[in-house]
């Protein structure tokens, strides 16, 4: 099993700090850790962070066209086929959802995992081949996150 990383999104500075990937065993940074519930604390203090102070962004298993890994909340875009210089925007979502699996008849069920979400649509959006040579995660690229950047989801707390 690999590892869990994150990237925090602090909201006091509207940023990352330090863009840096924090693990999620105690002690490991040397400044900063995540204990497994996802409370954030410092090395030197007993007293997690209080959670309305920062975002944790999970880190998935993809990376996009330049190599970077996406992270949960990224936006990124995905060329539209057939349509010169268009694209779709994405957002990387981490949660539950309800899939239909055919078993001689379909049956729902819920499965925890890394999704794009399209940003008018609430289906979720996975990642495939549609043609010979190159993925959907080959061809997308991140342009930021809903975080430093919230009118990519009308739906996050800071957006106007």
């Amino acid at each position: 099993m690999s590892k869990i990383e994150f990237r925090i999104f602090f909201k006091e500075i509207n940023g990352m700090r330090n863009n840096k990937i924090y693990p999620v065993l105690p002690g490991a940074d040397g400044g900063m850790y995540i204990y497994p519930n996802g409370k954030l604390y410092c090395n030197r203090d007993t007293v997690p962070f209080r959670e309305e102070d920062y975002i944790l962004m999970r880190k998935s298993s993809w990376k996009d066209i330049k190599g970077r890994p996406i992270y949960e909340g990224d936006v990124v875009t995905l060329p539209i086929p057939l349509e010169e210089g268009k694209f779709k925007k994405f957002i990387c979502r981490y949660g539950t959802i309800t899939k239909n699996i055919n078993c001689f008849s379909f049956c729902p069920v819920d499965i925890e995992c890394f999704y794009f979400e399209e940003k008018d649509s609430r289906e979720p959006f996975f990642p495939r081949r549609r043609e010979v040579g190159k993925s959907d995660l080959e061809k997308m690229e991140i342009i930021g996150n809903i975080y430093e950047n919230p009118e990519y989801d009308p739906d996050f707390e800071g957006a106007e």
